[in-house]
């Protein structure tokens, strides 16, 4: 399954060059329900599902929350030819924030939730589902994880394209 959903989101073949931009965002915003799917299904529920599944997922939200545009893809080649990159932000946008919301669970005291009743913020979090607190702090670390290791890419790749452009300012996609 996450193969699947790995290959569905990052596809390896490029798409037509003559498709059209609302079939761009039709697209993008198919990948943006299947992560709100994912959080809704999977993430909510951490203990139906094994941990390494979970990890699997948190390693797709990874990978989705990073602006880029194809890998096969040649920068300058769009550049000259005027074809804008497609830099899928709105789905890197669901993937960070994701991958941020459950970076931040937390089994602290409970907080009032306005009907007389007490709610932990992970149940506030989680969409009001309750969770078992092993699981959910096992969803925190391995976003915490996932999200330190994405700041350390960012940040590994920005020095070696500095280096590489100098004195060139970086292009703005790929500052951004």
């Amino acid at each position: 399954l996450v193969d699947t959903l790995d290959s569905f989101l990052f596809p390896k073949v490029q798409p037509p060059q003559d498709r059209s931009p609302e079939h761009c965002v039709e697209d993008e915003a198919v990948d943006c329900n299947i992560i709100e799917f994912l959080k809704d299904q999977v993430l909510d529920k951490p203990s139906l599902f094994p941990h390494s599944f979970i990890l699997s997922i948190m390693v797709i939200l990874n990978k989705g929350s990073i602006h880029s545009h194809s890998s096969t893809e040649d920068i300058n080649q769009n550049q000259d030819t005027g074809v804008p990159l497609a830099l899928r932000e709105d789905f890197a946008k669901v993937c960070f924030e994701t991958l941020l919301q459950y970076s931040l669970l937390d089994q602290s005291e409970p907080l009032a939730n306005g009907n007389g009743g007490f709610d932990t913020p992970t149940k506030i979090l989680t969409n009001g589902v309750d969770t078992n607190g092993k699981d959910a702090k096992m969803t925190n670390k391995l976003a915490v994880t996932s999200l330190l290791h994405r700041f350390q890419e960012v940040l590994c790749n920005y020095i070696s394209d500095e280096k590489l452009h100098s004195p060139v300012p970086l292009p703005a996609h790929r500052v951004s």
